[in-house]
């Protein structure tokens, strides 16, 4: 009954790192996308999509909570994240983060040469480009979070059409230019938080 009650802790105490609003609804983007192309839909590969791109996005958002820890602990609006309170070690969320994320490419590669691609690009922009190498220094680092944020509209629509096409473009540029007005609604109702992390805002 111990052991039980420690798993269950241990899986709450995880659960937070998924963001599952955000991952929802970046996944329901790429079945959008994969739907948009108006091509007969393959239940077996609309799975494969979902599953892939549902690892893909999990393992970005925790690896970049790893990388942030730092910083939630500052933010009044992300002190009480598991990393940040110390209810998750930060090995174990790095570890958990590479392998759902490798898991994520994989499968997409696995699926299509293109799609995996994709998949690879929005998770690489995502944790190395805008977390790792622009978030703490520039502001305009938004606009590569908006890139990788509209990669899994582009990756659904690529993997039903086998091509990179200008209605997935369109669509990917959509999604671009809403996360960056999301972001920097955050950025003015926290304000305090945001220079209090030393995090540049405009």
């Amino acid at each position: 009954m111990a052991t039980i009650h420690r798993i269950s802790t241990k899986a709450r105490n995880f659960l937070p790192l998924f963001k599952s609003l955000q991952t929802g609804l970046l996944l329901s983007t790429g079945v959008a996308g994969y739907l948009s192309a108006h091509t007969a839909p393959h239940m077996g590969v609309l799975a494969g999509l979902s599953v892939s791109l549902f690892l893909a996005i999990s393992g970005s958002t925790i690896l970049n909570m790893w990388y942030d820890c730092d910083i939630d602990t500052v933010m009044n609006r992300t002190h009480n994240r598991p990393l940040a309170t110390g209810k998750v070690r930060k090995q174990e969320a790095l570890w958990l983060g590479l392998i759902l994320s490798l898991a994520g490419v994989g499968g997409a590669f696995l699926l299509n040469g293109l799609y995996g691609l994709v998949v690879f690009a929005g998770l690489f922009f995502d944790v190395v480009i805008y977390t790792i190498w622009l978030k703490r220094r520039t502001s305009w680092s938004i606009i590569w979070g908006g890139i990788s944020g509209g990669m899994p509209i582009l990756a659904g629509r690529v993997l039903a059409l086998g091509q990179i096409d200008l209605v997935g473009l369109l669509l990917m540029m959509a999604v671009l230019f809403w996360i960056p007005t999301h972001i920097l609604t955050f950025t003015m109702r926290y304000f305090d938080d945001y220079q209090a992390a030393k995090v540049p805002n405009f």
